[in-house]
């Protein structure tokens, strides 16, 4: 198989002021990162997040260029509630973000 999607709604990772440490998110985290990891997923797309927010590929937290799966927040497109445009310290592990325009 050359790529191993996943999809689910809350971001396990987010620099995003909005939405961080939910309990549900860190729930299915603690249960779901070593299996993706195991099964070799490429990359994950997630929304929730009124914003995009792309990482470098990530294993257990850290940047992991070989081994680990991106991310990609995709929450932003069509909400009637506005962008969530504010953010933390960008993380080591955050490529690329953005909480102004709608789509990517």
């Amino acid at each position: 198989t050359p790529w191993v999607v996943a999809v689910f709604h809350c971001p396990w990772y987010n620099s995003n002021d909005d939405h961080r440490n939910e309990f549900q998110a860190l729930a299915m985290q603690e249960a779901m990162e070593p299996l993706f990891l195991e099964l070799g997923v490429n990359m994950v797309f997630v929304g929730h997040v009124h914003a995009y927010e792309r990482t470098y590929p990530i294993a257990n937290g850290q940047t992991a260029m070989d081994s680990g799966v991106v991310y990609v927040t995709i929450g932003d497109g069509g909400n009637r509630e506005g962008h969530s445009d504010s953010y933390l310290a960008k993380p080591e592990w955050s490529a690329y973000r953005n909480g102004t325009e709608f789509g990517h």
